[in-house]
């Protein structure tokens, strides 16, 4: 954190001053997207199994009213594969992968030194293959109790096919006072399997956040209608700074009359995968797999978005 007076860039260009808790408002909003810059830097270490007490920080936001107070906040993490050890991915050999996991005597981005990306590497390496569990939660610094059983711990499994994981956290709410802190923070865990100090996973920047609120709901309203349901083509990322996928509009509902006020917006949608086996069949006689990453995106419109609601019962995007 820097002293009073000191600014930086964050990810969205706005100046702001270094260790900032998150913008809030009048009206019981505070929301944060600028990650923790040691856990940027460091990575999330990987812990053999859950420990209370060893965590990373990524986001942090100011309590902006007393109340009761709800919490959204989301985050996404990559496992450390071949070209984020050896510092060929997209941002090059600073990342914690090359830095810290892929650390050893000869220097970084040594692949032995890391925890291995599949079994057949295990082997190789003689080390115990696993899949990195991620384990987040809403955390109130100095008053642990106040929301300990409504915000506790939520995970997910990064499995080998999962490069990147996001974490979306299932939201909570609990009694607190304005002027307190709020943290989402995270660990990692490898579910029992042997770990070395150096294994982490790293911290995606730009893609998450930290929401907290106080204002009573006024209004609500609700779709399950699908503005498309039809097969929608996957595509491959080239891992280039400048593409952009493609995006279709999956669900829409109109926001109630309000003026001055903000809205919460919470979304769940089912993608099925075409994936027939019989097509993706290696020489080996063993199956490819895929497990593609969505992206999604909440957007306000001034106008109907395009494509019809489905009259089915059925409510997979295919």
């Amino acid at each position: 954190k820097g002293s009073k007076g000191d600014v930086g860039d964050d990810e969205d260009g706005r100046r702001r001053r270094k260790g900032d808790r998150g913008d809030s408002n009048s009206k019981g909003l505070a929301v944060s997207m600028t990650a923790d810059s040691t856990t940027l830097k460091d990575g999330i270490r990987i812990l053999k199994n859950l420990d209370d007490q060893k965590y990373s920080k990524v986001f942090s936001v100011n309590i902006p009213a007393t109340g009761r107070v709800g919490f959204m906040g989301t985050l996404t993490i990559s496992r450390c594969n071949e070209k984020d050890i050896t510092g060929k991915s997209g941002d090059g050999d600073g990342n914690p992968c090359t830095a810290v996991c892929g650390k050893a005597q000869g220097g970084k981005g040594q692949l032995d030194a890391c925890y291995p990306e599949t079994e057949e590497a295990a082997a190789k390496y003689k080390k115990e293959f696993f899949d990195p569990t991620l384990q987040a939660k809403i955390l109130l610094p100095g008053h642990q109790g106040a929301c300990n059983k409504m915000c506790d711990w939520q995970k997910l499994k990064c499995e080998k096919e999962m490069h990147h994981c996001t974490m979306v956290l299932s939201g909570c709410s609990c009694e607190a006072q304005q002027g307190w802190d709020a943290e989402l923070v995270v660990t990692a865990t490898s579910e029992g399997a042997a770990v070395e100090d150096n294994y982490v996973v790293e911290l995606e920047k730009g893609k998450g956040n930290l929401v907290a609120y106080t204002s009573s709901p006024k209004e609500s309203v609700k779709q399950t209608s699908l503005l498309n349901g039809a097969q929608f083509q996957a595509e491959t990322d080239p891992d280039k700074s400048g593409w952009k996928p493609s995006y279709q509009h999956v669900i829409g509902l109109p926001i109630p009359e309000i003026a001055g006020d903000f809205v919460v917006v919470k979304a769940r949608f089912t993608i099925k995968l075409k994936w027939e086996e019989k097509d993706h069949t290696k020489k080996d006689g063993k199956f490819d797999t895929c497990n593609p990453l969505v992206g999604t995106q909440i957007l306000l419109s001034s106008g109907k978005l395009p494509g019809k609601s489905s009259t089915t019962d059925d409510k997979a995007f295919k």
